[in-house]
């Protein structure tokens, strides 16, 4: 009634009923006004859906830290330093600072310079293929 007594047209962008979303416009005319009303529930389930979406994948963001530039790494130990000075193993320094978990064993080259008798007996018992290679390009690091 206040649209029609103003004169003035008047958009209701989305006003709930029951359980829908309308988009309403009432244009008034001498002695009455077109009311015009649009479904919009769908558009509106979409907007909640794809805002919703924004929201779990920001959320997702914090908490997904990335490696990125240089690493201050020990040439000799292999400990990272963090930006408070601190010296971690690459390990934990990595388990910290991503998603990613370790599983340690020993490469044949390691094995071989380490422990040569599991090795040898290893062979002797067939578990491991005669003639790959074992020797070390470089010491590796203990």
């Amino acid at each position: 009634m206040e649209t029609i007594i103003s004169g003035e047209c008047r958009r209701f962008p989305e006003l709930r009923y029951k359980d829908k979303y309308l988009s309403v416009t009432i244009a008034p005319f001498p002695h009455g006004a077109i009311i015009v009303s649009e479904d919009i529930t769908d558009k509106k389930k979409a907007e909640e859906d794809r805002l919703q979406l924004i929201d779990h994948l920001k959320h997702a963001l914090d908490e997904v830290e990335t490696l990125r530039g240089l690493i201050p790494i020990c040439a000799h130990c292999k400990r990272i330093r963090d930006v408070e000075g601190l010296w971690h193993g690459i390990e934990s320094y990595i388990s910290r600072h991503s998603m990613v978990d370790f599983s340690h064993t020993m490469c044949p080259e390691c094995s071989e310079v380490f422990y040569p008798e599991l090795v040898n007996l290893q062979r002797k018992r067939g578990m491991l293929k005669n003639g790959h290679s074992c020797t070390p390009k470089t010491p590796p690091v203990p």
